[in-house]
């Protein structure tokens, strides 16, 4: 059975939904057909630049895509929209006058007079403060294109796929049901760590009234996962000797790096999701505690992602050809920027996203499960 309060649903979702998926496919669309033909224009390409070329596309996609989700949900946040650019003003402001004194320093010697000096300095500053604040503004809508995508997806198959893991223990035996095959239960099982001991028609879910505080430890844990998963996924690609190759190790890191930098700006898709789970509180009866839906696939991420030995093994082949100081910093510059990217992404996902997208399934799911 399912205990759901009446908390408020975003009525107009369904119309919302269809307008950014629409228009997300049809960028998509265009992007992937752009691409595809260069590919076949200037065939033999390099295939690592060809993949950076078509995530690089995809950046501009979910801006775009970000710039319509921006229109339906800036007025839904926890936080408003004011207080927003008001900290993104503040960070512009505290970020601006170290990179402006080392252009001061670095071409200050060829003015010669005092006023143009000053004069120099207090337009670099400007401009920086405005490019800090631009670049942070860019980001969230950014953050809105990622999250606005993430939520429609989330909205349409999450009702569907907690009504088949209600029918996985039932249906176990059985070769087809409703459609669905064996193999489906059985990768909704895996995918959520299920333990074959457990009832899934016992599935249940929960929801709270709408938050009136911004979730910070739902936040800072989001944000530790998706640090984590970032370091792996950039480890596997970068360091790895098997897509290595060519002459210069170093500029074969330096691309793949790259590329591994463009695909961790996605990761937000892997981690975000576990948290609607989280906030129904779906459950599955046990016979000592309740086995969560959110433990069980996060359980199984970081299964599949992890794998400490081969980790290890990767550095340990990359510090042969790579030296550990371009390694280091690389990493260190990649990590300035994912940070400041992830954090914006799961702000925007937990403050305009989260309430209207757990009572939307919500209350989806008090039709599917019997409430």
């Amino acid at each position: 059975m399912s205990e759901l309060s009446d908390a408020p649903v975003l009525n107009d979702w369904k119309r919302t939904d269809k307008r950014i998926l629409w228009f997300f496919s049809v960028l998509f669309l265009l992007e992937l057909s752009a691409v595809v033909a260069y590919g076949i224009l200037f065939w033999p390409v390099d295939l690592v630049s060809l993949i950076g070329s078509f995530l690089g596309g995809l950046v501009f996609v979910f801006a775009a895509t970000g710039i319509l989700a921006f229109k339906y949900h800036n007025g839904r946040g926890i936080i408003p929209m004011r207080t927003v650019l008001k900290r993104f003003a503040q960070i512009s402001l505290a970020a601006s006058p170290v990179p402006t004194v080392v252009l001061v320093v670095n071409i200050g010697d060829t003015v010669a007079d005092g006023l143009q000096l000053f004069v120099m300095s207090v337009s670099l500053f400007a401009a920086m403060v405005l490019a800090v604040f631009l670049a942070l503004l860019l980001m969230l809508v950014m953050g809105f294109g990622i999250v606005g995508v993430l939520a429609v997806l989330e909205r349409r198959f999450a009702p569907d796929i907690l009504a088949d893991i209600r029918k996985i223990t039932p249906n176990a035996m059985d070769p087809r049901e409703g459609g669905k095959t064996k193999a489906t239960y059985r990768i909704l099982q895996w995918l959520y760590d299920i333990p074959d001991v457990l009832d899934t028609s016992t599935l249940s879910v929960s929801l709270s009234a709408p938050r009136k505080v911004f979730p910070w430890q739902a936040f800072r844990t989001a944000m530790v996962w998706q640090v984590i998963f970032s370091a792996i996924l950039a480890i596997y690609i970068s360091l790895n000797p098997f897509l290595a190759g060519g002459a210069d190790p170093t500029e074969q890191f330096t691309n793949l790096f790259s590329l591994s930098s463009s695909l961790s700006f996605f990761i937000p898709f892997l981690v975000l999701p576990w948290f609607l789970y989280r906030r129904l509180n779906a459950r599955i009866k046990g016979p000592v505690k309740d086995f969560k839906l959110y433990d069980g696939l996060k359980s199984r991420m970081a299964q599949t992602l992890t794998a400490v030995g081969m980790l290890i093994v990767f550095v340990r082949l990359a510090l042969v050809s790579v030296d550990i100081q371009t390694i280091v910093g690389t990493f260190a510059i990649f990590y300035f920027f994912f940070v400041i990217g992830a954090m914006i992404f799961t702000f925007t996902y937990f403050n305009y996203f989260d309430d209207d997208l757990a009572a939307s399934v919500g209350a989806e799911c008090r039709k599917r499960l019997g409430r």
